[in-house]
């Protein structure tokens, strides 16, 4: 299946069966720490695994790592640098992999809602930018 007509791999990994798998969950370990409901992939169309992720899918396992470690790489890396990170994200991460796609490490990105005082000072606390811009005009 080339890259231009193949379904995305959030498609894929919404709807397994329709593609020669379906979803495990695993606990794995990693530096100490227990990673509950890890996915991984479970085999169960050759058929439709070939049309799918082609014969380099096939040739990288028999030639290297199978799938199932593969998955767990994938799905230990994520969780354990981020513990709440959406299990969706981590099948679609395992999709992407198997089509050969190496996920880069995604930045957390921290946001902190805040006010401005009527002066262009910085809170936080709504309730502290509120008496700040009070004793502005008091």
């Amino acid at each position: 299946m080339s890259n231009d007509t193949r379904p995305t791999s959030a498609v894929i990994a919404a709807n397994p069966e329709a593609y020669g798998f379906s979803w495990n969950t695993e606990t794995l370990h990693k530096a100490g720490s227990t990673l509950p409901n890890c996915p991984t992939m479970e085999h169960k169309d050759e058929a439709k695994l070939r049309s799918t992720f082609g014969e380099t899918y096939f040739i990288e396992m028999a030639n290297g790592t199978s799938g199932r470690v593969r998955d767990q790489e994938v799905a230990r890396t994520m969780i354990y640098e981020n513990r709440n990170v959406d299990r969706m994200a981590v099948k679609i991460a395992i999709v992407d992999r198997a089509f050969g796609i190496r996920v880069r490490k995604a930045a957390t990105v921290i946001k902190v809602q805040s006010w401005l005082a009527n002066d262009g000072t910085e809170f936080t606390d709504k309730a502290e930018c509120m008496a700040y811009n009070a004793s502005l005009t008091a």
